[in-house]
């Protein structure tokens, strides 16, 4: 059986092999949201062949709703595929955003799923004039990063985000990692991050109160300059 680690390698080689039949030549978007959804889409066309190479089943269930944009199956196991763009640009921003904290874990224990990233790092290229040139493509799962790529921001339940492309750390990876590692570590960031919300939430409240207390003469909030 293929480990995590070489399934990974081929679907980076086959993508890459894609993308250089193309001459790593794509026209500029209006903005980075549609340009990266012009190379997802061509990550789309070529999933059925990318599966047929692989020898894997073609995966549903992604769309909108979804965390994930392409899956395949091995046996009984899913893995799913968030395809993201970088604009090496070093002054572009990237927020890292990932998924929610339930999603994550729902989809990886009780659906005994993976989910990984296909980050693909884009230039201006070298050609000049409205044209990016395609520079890298890692593929990686999320639960094998670095432990300092991840960071949990207040958003809803909780959102995961990295800290790190998977380009900047790829040498850092741990691939032998096992899932209960992963939840260990991962559920002490969660509870962490739940408990500080809870703190901030009740000293905001308990600012409010004397806000009504005091005739509404003068408003301040913990955390709001």
């Amino acid at each position: 059986m293929e480990s995590v680690r070489e399934l990974c390698g081929r679907v980076t080689d086959h993508l890459t092999r894609l993308f250089a039949r193309k001459d790593n030549q794509f026209g500029v978007r209006e903005d980075s949201r549609a340009f990266g959804s012009m190379v997802q889409k061509e990550v789309g066309d070529e999933w059925p062949a990318l599966c047929t190479a692989l020898g894997v089943r073609t995966g549903s269930g992604a769309g909108s709703r979804s965390i994930y944009d392409y899956a395949f199956e091995t046996g009984t196991c899913v893995t799913g595929f968030d395809v993201k763009t970088k604009d090496l640009d070093a002054r572009k921003y990237s927020d890292g955003g990932v998924c929610s904290v339930a999603n994550l874990l729902s989809f990886m224990v009780n659906r005994k799923a993976t989910l990984a990233i296909i980050e693909i790092g884009h230039a201006g290229s070298p050609h000049g004039g409205d044209l990016r040139s395609l520079d890298y493509i890692k593929v990686a799962p999320v639960h094998l990063l670095p432990v300092d790529c991840y960071r949990i921001e207040n958003l809803g339940t909780g959102q995961l985000r990295l800290n790190y492309s998977l380009h900047q750390v790829y040498a850092e990876i741990a691939w032998d990692r096992g899932l209960d590692e992963f939840l260990e570590m991962f559920t002490d960031l969660a509870i962490r991050h739940y408990r500080r919300v809870g703190r901030d939430a009740e000293a905001r409240a308990r600012a409010l109160e004397r806000f009504r207390q005091q005739g509404f003469r003068q408003f301040s909030l913990p955390g709001h300059a």
